[in-house]
């Protein structure tokens, strides 16, 4: 299985339990799963938070994290249309396709392959959608791909710091 992160679980690491620069042991056992084919960060997700100043984005340039996680593959169109318009809505204007953001890229890469990927997000599901505004484990569930948050990660590729 493949675990596609999202760019929360990365910054909500980075900014909280996982410090770059307290608990290095998880920064490096995330490479070790992304050379391991195990966890990938796609293109447009690491866009996401490559740009900033602090420890994360300099991590995010570097030549290991990108050689390790960063996702080789490129979005279908078609599967990212079709992404948003059975997840989140047929017929979004310009405005509501920009606060999507890059989550249906991220979605979709799952949702090509959902026997063989899974979402891993830090968005919590939200009864009482409005329009457009699904967060990422709702569509992946309307979608029938799976999805957990970081816990989930860590308990399945069994993390631990010895």
């Amino acid at each position: 299985m493949l675990y596609l992160l999202d760019a929360n679980v990365l910054i909500a690491s980075a900014n909280g339990l996982f410090q770059l620069d307290r608990v290095p042991q998880f920064w490096a056992w995330l490479v070790e799963m992304g050379r391991d084919g195990r966890i990938a960060v796609p293109l447009e997700i690491w866009e996401e938070f490559k740009e900033g100043k602090d420890l994360l984005a300099g991590w995010a340039r570097s030549d290991e994290m990108k050689g390790a996680l960063l996702f080789g593959e490129e979005a279908d169109p078609r599967t990212v249309g079709e992404v948003v318009a059975r997840g989140y809505a047929p017929d979004l204007n310009d405005t509501e396709l920009a606060e999507l953001g890059r989550d249906p890229f991220l979605v979709a890469y799952a949702y090509a392959h959902p026997d063989k990927r899974v979402v891993v997000t830090g968005e919590v599901s939200r009864s009482g959608r409005k329009r457009g505004r699904h967060k990422v484990p709702d569509v992946c569930a309307d979608l029938d791909v799976e999805c957990v948050d970081l816990v989930g990660l860590i308990n399945v590729l069994d993390f631990r710091i010895s």
